[in-house]
């Protein structure tokens, strides 16, 4: 200490001119003359005196002004206050860089898509609602951007914002052109948090005229709740589901679902009742005042629904009690498969979720298996991309298409014939169905009568 107090003593003293500044260099100079000390160095710097919070507050009555450099502070402080009452505050030469943007949590379940829907092939342009816990309150920048998966051509761009102290949302602008309907998700990172969001697209089917405007379903098996992938390896068009929800309206919980082009099939028929009132599902009504079995005198759609009767093919026994062979399901008149309805893409008889699949889906589903526009249109027989080896039992669809037969006054056909409903209707009293004869080959598109009793597909929404 003494050494110390020698050295300033005689700094003081040997400055140039008494009372004059004090200069502290290696060349010599005068010190500037409004400076009490003027220290020069190109090479070094000057270490205030350094010390932890605990140590700086053991200082025994700190003059206004004192300065040090805090340790556990990292910066530069000086008591504003008095030796009797300190307050130490940080000098910052430099203004401190902004907080980063942080949440405790991102809520993809509680995402929110405005349009709500894509259609594959066509522009959109929408905005994503991404709900968030624990902001701290910080502002952040935009620009991040990140491209879709699964269905891909869109992309996810973070527009700027402030994030609320606690909950809140942040905003995605998206936009681009879906390579397909389906589902498209975006993987999302903000705020130190991550998960991915997704939402599902309608299909669209490019050079088909006929559905340029239609809604075609693309959302896929794994969707659906309590369904499992079980997939057949011998069926690499499709991709085969277990589905707890089946009973009641499928034979089967095993592999009761296909998944083809992005779409969600049954993979059986139909086999559930309705719960329209004008629907008899034993062929018999009274509307006309007496019991009145459906047969060629009653051509008409009464809402007929029922089991193909293998014994009785000729209809005076009605319908038989259960499914003449697994995954054959009922036949339906058009007003019971569409449950009372007339709308396309009615729920019909499928369960909450699910619908009677319109022309176009078939169409598309048709595309799908290698069918060009042009023969997607056509009426009749198209054989373009062998639709029916693909759709029929043993085909590479895995959609399991039996020859169940049909009901047109009389039972028919079983073992040889194939047919489904459209909820697309046409006039006057049609509607448009897919048909399957053995020796045959193609996909048989045509419109016909509501009062015959055909096999139903149900399709995911």
């Amino acid at each position: 200490m003494k050494n110390a107090l020698f050295v300033l003593l005689f700094l003081f003293f040997s400055a140039p001119g008494f009372g004059q500044g004090i200069s502290i260099s290696t060349d010599g100079s005068s010190p500037a003359p409004s400076a009490i000390l003027d220290i020069k160095s190109t090479d070094q710097g000057l270490l205030l005196p350094r010390m932890n919070t605990a140590q700086r507050d053991a200082i025994a009555g700190p003059e206004h002004g004192l300065m040090l450099y805090n340790t556990s502070a990292n910066c530069l402080q000086v008591n504003t206050g008095t030796p009797a009452t300190p307050l130490w505050n940080c000098l910052s030469l430099v203004t401190p860089p902004p907080p980063p943007p942080t949440v405790s949590g991102l809520s993809c379940a509680g995402a929110t898509f405005t349009p709500a829907t894509f259609t594959g092939h066509i522009t959109y342009a929408g905005v994503l609602s991404l709900p968030y816990s624990g902001g701290n309150g910080a502002g952040y920048s935009g620009g991040a951007a990140t491209g879709s998966t699964g269905v891909t051509g869109l992309t996810a761009v973070l527009l700027s914002g402030t994030l609320n102290n606690g909950s809140g949302t942040v905003s995605y602008l998206v936009a681009g052109t879906p390579s397909s309907g389906g589902m498209a998700s975006f993987p999302i990172t903000f705020g130190g948090q991550s998960c991915t969001v997704s939402f599902a697209g309608a299909h669209s089917i490019p050079g088909n005229s006929t559905c340029a405007q239609e809604t075609i379903s693309g959302t896929g098996c794994g969707a659906v709740a309590g369904a499992t992938l079980n997939d057949d390896p011998a069926t690499p068009d499709g991709a085969e589901y277990d589905w707890t929800g089946a009973a009641g309206y499928l034979h089967s919980t095993v592999r009761a679902l296909v998944e083809i082009g992005g779409q969600c099939w049954f993979r059986y028929n139909a086999l559930s009742g309705t719960t329209n009132a004008n629907n008899w599902p034993d062929g018999i009504n009274t509307t006309y005042g007496t019991p009145i079995q459906w047969g060629e005198d009653f051509p008409d759609d009464l809402g007929f629904h029922g089991y193909y009767n293998v014994a009785f093919p000729n209809g005076t026994a009605s319908w038989q009690a259960a499914e003449p062979a697994p995954g054959e399901g009922r036949l339906y008149q058009w007003s019971a498969a569409m449950n009372g309805s007339s709308t396309e893409r009615a729920q019909g008889v499928c369960p909450a979720g699910w619908h009677i699949p319109s022309d176009c889906e078939w169409m598309y589903l048709e595309g799908v298996l290698g069918m060009g526009p042009d023969q997607q249109q056509l009426i009749g027989y198209r054989t373009e991309g062998s639709p029916d080896t693909k759709l029929l039992a043993g085909g590479s669809s895995g959609f399991n298409g039996l020859y169940g037969g049909l009901r047109a006054f009389k039972f028919s056909q079983r073992g040889s014939f194939a047919q489904w409903w459209s909820s697309t209707q046409t006039l006057p009293s049609g509607a448009m169905m897919r048909s399957f004869l053995a020796g045959e080959p193609g996909s048989y598109r045509n419109s016909s009568g509501q009062a015959a009793g055909a096999a139903v597909r149900c399709l995911k929404d």
